[in-house]
């Protein structure tokens, strides 16, 4: 009998490992042995002082090759255009890096448009004026059980789903978290929606959100930093009428705060 509970927990171990490596190795690029890395290759795009059109350097087919792998098949991809306020604009859009992220949207014309979010934000470049690293492309994760948003992201989960059981596709995002994110405060916000009145969806809703807190303690988050409530069967986004409705309702949203 001891023998098999040993191999039961290893291979629970070598699970949970696997899928939380996929998720940072793989979906992140964030790999432990790759931080860090030098080198000197160009990147895929890059852009001269106060113009909007991109160089496509060397590297763009190979980059191309990793978005779509790491896009699969529901991930967003998120295009910043950075600008400094002291180029002059000539574009007809409010900057530079709204102009310069959506020529590389036109770049990637052969990527679904609607996976592609564009954004600017406004940096400065200071004394380097050629060959601009001026964009940045950053994955969301989107799939059954978490949608990765600006703020942080919503987990979609039933109430057969615990920490016993979780996911493979969750657990890794919530191990990506755990070992990317440790230095931010969190703020977990729980709802519930279910025919048992407004006081105990209330309940549920905190219990589910001090659920994932234990969850990435367990993965080694500082306690400290995690703070959860409950907004119960408020602030409904789909019809509480369908089963699909229902599980959008009950979710768990989080917030990763500087």
């Amino acid at each position: 009998m001891r023998s098999r509970a040993f191999l039961i927990v290893l291979l629970f171990l070598t699970w949970s490992f696997s899928s939380g490596w996929y998720y940072v190795c793989k979906v992140k690029a964030k790999c432990p042995s790759s931080v860090g890395a030098a080198t000197k290759e160009l990147p895929a795009f890059t852009f001269r002082y106060g113009i909007s059109n991109p160089e496509v350097n060397p590297s763009f087919n190979e980059f191309k090759t990793r978005i779509k792998e790491r896009l699969g098949e529901s991930n967003l991809l998120t295009i910043t255009g950075l600008y400094d306020p002291n180029e002059l604009n000539t574009t007809d859009f409010d900057n530079l890096g709204t102009a310069r992220a959506t020529a590389i949207l036109q770049a990637l014309s052969d990527i679904d448009p609607g996976r592609i979010v564009l954004s600017s934000k406004e940096i400065s470049f200071g004394a380097q004026v050629d060959a601009l690293d001026a964009v940045t492309f950053t994955i969301l994760t989107k799939n059954q059980f978490v949608e990765e948003t600006s703020f942080g992201a919503s987990l979609y989960f039933d109430e057969n789903i615990n920490a016993e059981n979780l996911p493979a596709k969750l657990e890794g995002y919530l191990q990506f978290i755990a070992i990317h994110e440790n230095e931010k405060t969190i703020a977990i916000l729980g709802y519930w929606y279910n025919e048992v009145g407004e006081a105990e969806n209330s309940d549920l809703g905190l219990e589910r959100a001090n659920m994932i807190r234990g969850i990435l303690i367990e993965q080694g988050f500082n306690p400290d930093q995690i703070t959860t409530s409950s907004r119960g069967q408020s602030e409904l986004l789909a019809d509480n009428t369908t089963e699909s409705g229902i599980r959008e309702n009950s979710r768990v949203e989080i917030f990763i705060n500087e």
